[in-house]
C-alpha cells in the first residue's frame, strides 16, 4: 500500500470507531449449573462457592454463585454462528474489511473484565456491545496489523449492571511463506512437575495479607484435550482452537488456548490461594507467547497492593511456558472478609 493507500484505509477503519455491534440482548440460557460445572471441570476449578450446594448455603453468601470469569461466557454466539457465519454487524463488516487488505490473521491479545455484582443460577444475562477504539499500524511479533478493542456492558433481569468487559483483537497480515506445517516444533521435556498447591478452603482476611506476599507455583500440562475442552466450556468455537490446519494457516505449528481458559485458569489460581469466599473484582490479562499442544505452564504470583478502605488485594500474575517464555500477565484484584470478631 502507498501511503495515500493507507490514510484512506485507516480513515476507512476509524469510521467504525462508537460503531454499536449489538444491541442490548439476553443470553440464550439462563445461569445455569451445568455450564458452569463443565467450565469448572475445563479450568480444574473445584470452588464449592461455583459447585457445592450445601457448603454455599452455609457461607457468607448464601446461595451460589457463578465462576465471575465466565462472564462473557454465556453471552456467547454459539456453534452455528461461529463456524458458519456470523451474522452481518459492525464487528463482522470490519473485519471483512481487515481481511479484504490482506490482514487475514487474528489473535486476541488482552482482555479486561470488571465485576459489579456476582451472578449466580437462574440469572439472565444481557449484553450490549460497542467498537470502542482501533490503533494505527503497528509492527508486532505476528507481523504488520492494527489492534481493535470492543467494550461490552453486562446487566441481569433486573437492568442492573453487572460488570463489562473490554476485548482487544489484533488483525495483522500473516508473514509471507508462512506455514505453520512447515514449523519444527518439540515441547520441551518438563521433567518431574511440582506438586499442585492446596485449594484453600478457609479464607484468608485482608489484614493477613501483605504487598510482597508470593504464591506457590502452579504447572499446568498443556495438552489438546485441554485446549479443545476448555474452549468448548467457554463456547468459544474459532478454529484456530480446535482445526490444526487453520492455526498453521496462521503460522503457527499446532492450535492454541485461547485467552476466555488463560483468564479461567488465572481466576482459579487467584481463588485456590485465597480461598472460596473471595469476590473477584477485576481481571486483567494480557498474552504474549502462545500454549500448544505438549508445553508446560507455570503460573506464579505476588501480591502487588493492598487497600485497607476497600479490603480489596491485588495480585500480579504471569504464566510461563517451558518452550517460548511469558504466556500471559495481568492483575486480579480480590475483595477478601475481614477477621472473624
Amino acid at each position: 500500500m502507498s501511503d495515500t493507500d493507507i490514510a484512506a484505509f485507516e480513515a476507512q477503519l476509524q469510521a467504525y470507531v462508537g460503531r454499536q455491534v449489538c444491541p442490548r440482548q439476553a443470553a440464550r440460557d439462563t445461569v445455569n449449573h451445568a455450564m458452569i460445572r463443565h467450565w469448572a471441570e475445563a479450568m480444574g476449578d473445584g470452588n464449592p462457592a461455583y459447585l457445592d450446594a450445601d457448603w454455599a448455603a452455609r457461607s457468607r453468601r448464601g446461595r451460589l454463585i457463578a465462576p465471575p470469569a465466565m462472564l462473557y461466557v454465556w453471552n456467547q454466539e454459539g456453534i452455528v454462528v461461529a463456524i458458519d457465519k456470523r451474522p452481518p454487524d459492525a464487528q463482522s463488516e470490519l473485519v471483512e474489511l481487515f481481511n479484504a487488505n490482506g490482514y487475514l490473521g487474528t489473535l486476541g491479545t488482552n482482555v479486561v473484565q470488571e465485576y459489579l455484582r456476582e451472578l449466580e443460577p437462574g440469572d439472565t444475562m444481557f449484553m450490549e456491545m460497542v467498537i470502542d477504539n482501533i490503533s494505527e499500524r503497528k509492527t508486532t511479533a505476528r507481523g504488520e496489523g492494527y489492534f481493535f478493542e470492543t467494550l461490552a456492558t453486562f446487566s441481569n433481569q433486573a437492568g442492573e449492571t453487572v460488570g463489562t468487559q473490554r476485548f482487544r483483537v489484533l488483525k495483522f497480515v500473516p508473514p509471507e511463506g508462512s506455514d505453520g506445517a512447515a514449523m519444527p516444533f518439540q515441547a520441551p521435556d518438563a521433567g518431574e512437575l511440582l506438586p499442585a498447591p492446596a485449594s484453600r478452603r478457609e479464607t484468608l482476611a485482608w489484614e493477613d495479607i501483605s504487598v510482597g506476599d508470593t504464591l506457590a507455583p502452579l504447572q499446568i500440562p498443556i495438552s489438546t484435550g485441554l485446549i479443545v475442552g476448555a474452549a468448548l466450556a467457554t463456547r468459544d468455537f474459532e478454529k484456530v482452537h480446535h482445526d490444526r490446519d487453520v492455526a498453521q494457516s496462521t503460522g503457527l505449528p499446532d492450535i492454541f488456548m485461547n485467552i476466555l481458559t488463560s483468564q479461567g485458569l488465572m481466576a482459579r489460581y487467584a481463588t485456590d490461594w485465597s480461598g472460596p469466599e473471595t469476590s473477584i473484582r477485576s481481571l486483567a490479562v494480557k498474552l504474549g507467547a502462545p500454549n500448544l499442544p505438549g508445553m508446560v505452564m507455570t503460573i506464579s504470583g505476588e501480591v502487588s497492593a493492598v487497600d485497607p478502605a476497600s479490603h480489596t488485594v491485588e495480585l500480579s500474575v504471569q504464566g510461563d511456558n517451558n518452550a517460548w517464555g511469558r504466556h500471559m500477565s495481568g492483575t486480579v484484584v480480590l475483595e477478601l472478609p475481614a477477621k472473624a470478631g
